[in-house]
């Protein structure tokens, strides 16, 4: 389909910018709206976020195009009032529409879960950092979960609760008078290899073609393209029992599982995505080479099937503590820019450059190739190429989840 007479307009929070990238190969006009900076003492970084990128312009304000959208993407969770409401003015949107409650609600998940009749691994939910203290004591090797606030707290593990005690001291001065209310949920390890489902999800339906992968948490990701009826069947049992409540809730979105599968080989869900997953989406954003027609056709309901560019996807976080606080300047060469994908990203007087947004994680580098080996050796050569103040990414990272294909054969998972 053409599209170079239509406009999108996509509304961010600075995490995504590669999405409106990618869809300014196929769109005439690509509008990018960065959430956040609006405040009573705003400051520029976020404002900045999609400045200068070649074929997409910057707004500072999206409802003053939104009649002008032929097509609204939300990439992000956090969004789910604003994309019912558009909807229901007959407008074209692509995003998880209220669906984002089972990622962003820990509990609201397993109520969820439990109805579908997914297995469930022993957990409790605590309301209070009092609770949770007195649960942590005596629990080492539990993750705990927060939900909607991941600025507050992100996913951690109780190693012993002498590592843990100064964490939920800094936590409990952050919370200040929210910490008695402030609900968690504590989950029991499971044994076993974590491997997810890496796609989209319309209404409740999955492309007929898809990639799964495996995730080196916080460093990297491979992924394999598969008919999507040779996902490997845990995945499938986890999307078949979840695609009633996505359907209901209104589900036109980018959409990825953590599905942890042991010696019993039952699915456990540990985490969904209802949005585009990082990873794996910067490398999934290349390894299908028509996600414009995809999306146009998600946000009405309908699907497009993906057509891949490879078979295989490799990619590698980069970090910088520099990036966390301060604009990152870097110099990424023209030959794997393709490759690129850069959380924040903005070009300020022909530079690129990273925008803070508080995190250390400033993006990634892919490869796609039709071997595994491929992709991996494409990625590595992409990350070494870029430089950047305290730029770092974990060389091993793609040998951790090389291993993990090797032990999820042990429990039925075929690669």
């Amino acid at each position: 389909m053409d599209f170079s007479n239509q406009t999108v307009l996509v509304v961010d929070q600075g995490l995504y910018v590669h999405i409106a990238e990618k869809l300014a190969e196929s769109f005439g006009r690509v509008l990018y709206y960065c959430n956040g900076w609006r405040a009573a003492f705003p400051l520029s970084a976020r404002y900045n976020v999609g400045a200068g990128i070649e074929g997409v312009q910057r707004v500072s304000n999206p409802w003053e195009y939104v009649d002008a959208a032929d097509l609204i993407v939300f990439p992000d969770t956090y969004f789910g009032g604003e994309q019912e409401y558009l909807r229901s003015q007959n407008k074209r949107v692509w995003g998880s529409g209220h669906a984002d409650i089972l990622e962003l609600h820990r509990d609201e998940l397993k109520t969820v879960m439990r109805g579908a009749g997914l297995p469930l691994g022993p957990y409790r939910v605590i309301t209070g950092l009092e609770a949770l203290r007195d649960c942590l004591k005596d629990n080492p090797g539990v993750y705990v979960k927060g939900s909607v606030f991941r600025g507050d707290v992100e996913t951690f593990r109780n190693q012993n609760w002498v590592v843990t005690q100064p964490l939920l001291d800094d936590l409990a001065s952050r919370l200040g008078p929210r910490q008695a209310s402030t609900v968690f949920v504590v989950e029991d390890p499971i044994d076993g290899v974590e491997v997810g489902y890496d796609g989209a999800c319309i209404d409740g339906q999955f492309p007929a073609v898809a990639c799964f992968g495996y995730e080196a948490k916080d460093a990297g990701y491979i992924g394999k393209v598969v008919d999507y009826d040779d996902l490997p069947q845990a995945l499938r049992e986890v999307n078949r029992r979840l695609a009633p409540a996505m359907a209901a809730l209104g589900c036109r979105s980018f959409f990825s599982t953590e599905v942890r599968v042991g010696a019993d080989r039952r699915p456990y869900l540990m985490d969904p995505a209802l949005r585009a997953g990082s990873p794996p989406s910067e490398a999934y954003i290349e390894l299908f080479s028509n996600w414009a027609e995809v999306i146009w056709a998600g946000a009405a309901g309908e699907i497009a099937e993906l057509q891949p560019a490879a078979r295989y996807a490799a990619e590698i976080i980069l970090r910088s503590e520099w990036g966390r606080k301060h604009f990152l300047a870097l110099d990424i060469p023209e030959p794997v820019r393709r490759f690129v994908k850069i959380h924040g990203h903005c070009r300020l007087d022909g530079r690129d450059y990273a925008a803070p947004l508080g995190i250390r994680e400033i993006g990634a580098a892919i490869g796609i190739g039709d071997s595994l080996e491929d992709a991996v050796g494409a990625a590595i050569e992409h990350a070494e190429a870029v430089a950047g103040l305290e730029l770092e990414f974990d060389r091993n990272a793609l040998n951790a989840a090389m291993e993990a294909v090797e032990q999820g054969r042990q429990y039925g998972i075929e690669w």
